[in-house]
């Protein structure tokens, strides 16, 4: 194997282990009063990773980059000192769990080995995932380059990023493959975990657990890349483990339930609504008389903490774009609507559906075939219709919730995104386990299930491995530009990077955004999803150039195709064929790229066949002195309004 990949990836494994570690710490010194370990590990790294992400976010909005991540990471380290052997306890308590996994199953356990190794090989690339090319960790690098968080008119950069923004000290170190190994380090933890909670359930529970929360090709994405997806679910796994001893927590114990239910509106828009339907159940109970005033009060304080710890993603947008929620509800706070409203506006309409009964049932039917997610939200639907059959006592409230949540996602986002779905994993596994263990009785029934449990699992080995090849073949010889064959626009990055000036400036417009390895300073422009410039007011050829000169850019890097469809594209597209025959801008270089995915995604159908497309490296030709052309986006913004 490559000694490169390697020695990078335990590197990277060393960096991703310290801060995970670090987080249990700086959690712990905040829950003292926790005596279970059980039910507070995984809200203890949740705690410590908010408190983070809140110092960074601060440090990054006032322009401290550099001085929050050393405050930041003296922090860190004091907490992983002076809690020193809490952290020990906790890592005795994980062996531990594991240890008698190998010997009460060991055929799982083997398999289970395997199965994280190959993840760890898969983790330790670098990354290439649509998403997290986008923003995930492209925000953060945005961050790194500009030495503070500025207000960008972007669709993505503008959502909630709590946990990304966890990323910025590897990103800072040059080793993002940390990101990716963070997520895969958390689902090791929560795998020990919920093997904790069904340890003494059958093996046909143990087999569901591998079949929704080991291998579907989503969970293997999630905990192998940059994502949040990972750090979703081990905030649902955490939730499920208070919920499933409801009502009989102390006090304490349900303030770190109010916490975690709100914790995720730090990370994402969509966790508020495990906020509600938390904080619906807590209501239920208190009305029926299942827990005291001072329970719900707990409950209360924990949830103000995550709303604290969330609240300067929320005031960014608020100062920034006048809309705490930006890019939803785009224009509904001012009454105006500008450019960049009515273009959040037409992307959140064109990946949303109305609300209608036949467009949720249409949903569903195409949510619980979906291969990549198959079989997690059809487990996740049939539960709560389960209980009423069986009514297991054990996971009354852990499948209340899971009904109420289902409900807030039907009427919020009836499109149901597909992987969204994979999020309730953990509750399924722990939600279905009491079920599953009554069926185990029923031999026909579990001989059926076994079987049909067996080869859902070899068609997700199968589909994995496949997969796996390209990142395993990268891990043997090091090869990164075969590696990027599949990484959009790697080639013309990778041009920018080595033949322009290190300060120069880029305006981007390509397909999905995904700009993660231009190591340059640059905005996206694209009409897609990055308002950054109002297209409808660039007219000539001269307006292009003053806007340059305004933003201090100095190339386009622009992909040449047909983007009439968005709002402003047809303008753009005018507006940078007059600058080239106005001499405003001249080509620097010329890029013919396919698009495409990594091929047994393009093989089943699972993402669009491979496309050409050709990408232009502009140079802007009359260049005014710097002290002219630093003005800040907010001035480019008015520039094009006054035109």
């Amino acid at each position: 194997m490559s000694p490169v990949p390697l020695a990078r990836g335990l590197l990277a494994t060393l960096l991703a282990l310290l801060q995970l570690l670090s987080w249990y710490a700086l959690g712990s010194f905040f829950l003292r009063r926790v005596r279970r370990i059980d039910s507070s590990l995984l809200t203890r790294i949740l705690l410590g990773s908010a408190i983070v992400s809140f110092l960074y976010a601060v440090f990054s909005w006032s322009g401290w980059v550099t001085l929050g991540l050393s405050i930041v990471s003296l922090v860190e380290l004091t907490a992983l000192l002076l809690k020193y052997k809490d952290v020990r306890r906790m890592l005795r308590y994980i062996r531990a769990l594991f240890a008698r996994f190998a010997r009460t199953r060991k055929w799982s356990f083997r398999l289970l080995s395997v199965t994280v190794v190959f993840y760890w090989l898969i983790s330790i690339g670098p990354p290439r995932d649509a998403d997290v090319l986008r923003y995930h960790l492209t925000h953060v690098r945005q961050i790194d380059l500009d030495r503070g968080w500025q207000p960008i008119a972007d669709y993505h950069y503008a959502m909630p990023f709590g946990w990304s923004l966890t990323y910025l000290p590897f990103q800072h170190l040059h080793f993002p493959e940390a990101a990716g190994l963070l997520s895969f380090l958390l689902w090791i933890v929560a795998i020990a975990l919920v093997y904790g909670a069904l340890r003494s359930s059958t093996d046909l529970t143990m087999l569901t657990v591998f079949a929704v929360f080991v291998f579907p090709p989503q969970v293997m994405k999630a905990v192998t890349s940059a994502h949040a997806d990972a750090y979703v679910m081990a905030l649902l796994l955490a939730l499920t483990l208070l919920l499933r001893r409801l009502p009989n927590l102390r006090p304490v114990e349900f303030a770190l339930l109010g916490f975690t239910a709100w914790a995720g509106m730090q990370s994402r828009y969509q966790a508020i609504a495990f906020g509600l339907a938390g904080t619906a159940l807590i209501g239920i109970l208190l009305i029926r008389k299942r827990i005291s005033a001072g329970d719900a009060r707990a409950f209360l304080g924990g949830a103000v903490l995550a709303y604290v710890l969330a609240l300067p993603f929320y005031l960014f947008n608020w100062f920034a774009f006048q809309n705490p929620v930006w890019p939803l509800l785009a224009g509904r706070f001012t009454g105006k609507h500008s450019y960049a409203d009515a273009l959040a506006a037409r992307f959140t309409s064109d990946t949303g559906t109305t609300l209608s009964l036949r467009a949720v049932s249409n949903s569903i039917a195409h949510l619980v075939v979906k291969p990549e997610v198959f079989p997690v939200p059809l487990l996740a639907l049939a539960l709560p219709i389960a209980f009423l059959v069986w009514r297991p006592a054990k996971t009354r409230y852990v499948t209340a919730f899971l009904a109420l949540f289902l409900a807030v996602w039907m009427l919020a986002e009836p499109g149901l995104y597909y992987r969204f779905g994979i999020w309730l994993a953990p509750v399924v596994a722990i939600g279905f386990a009491p079920i599953l263990d009554r069926w185990q009785l029923h031999r026909q029934v579990t001989r059926v299930l076994l079987t049909g449990g067996c080869l859902l699992i070899t068609a997700f080995l199968s589909f994995n491995l496949l997969y796996g090849i390209h990142y395993l073949r990268y891990d043997l010889n090091g090869d990164l530009a075969a590696y990027h064959r599949y990484t959009w626009f790697y080639e013309p990055y990778r041009w920018a990077d080595l033949h322009t000036p290190p300060s120069s400036k880029f305006l981007v417009m390509v397909t999905f955004g995904e700009t993660y390895y231009l190591d340059r300073a640059y905005r996206r422009a694209d009409p897609w999803a990055s308002p950054y410039v109002d297209w409808t007011a660039i007219r000539k050829g001269r307006d292009l150039d003053n806007l340059m000169q305004a933003g201090g850019f100095d190339y386009v890097l622009y992909e040449d195709k047909d983007w009439s469809r968005w709002s402003g594209g047809q303008q753009m597209t005018d507006s940078l064929r007059a600058a080239q025959s106005e001499g405003f801008l001249k080509k620097a270089a010329a890029f013919h790229v396919t698009l495409n995915s990594v091929d047994v995604l393009s093989s089943l159908r699972m993402r669009p066949a491979p496309s050409p497309s050709t990408v232009w490296i502009l140079e802007r030709t009359a260049r005014a002195p710097r002290s002219q052309q630093q003005k800040t986006a907010a001035e480019v913004s008015q520039l094009g309004e006054e035109k």
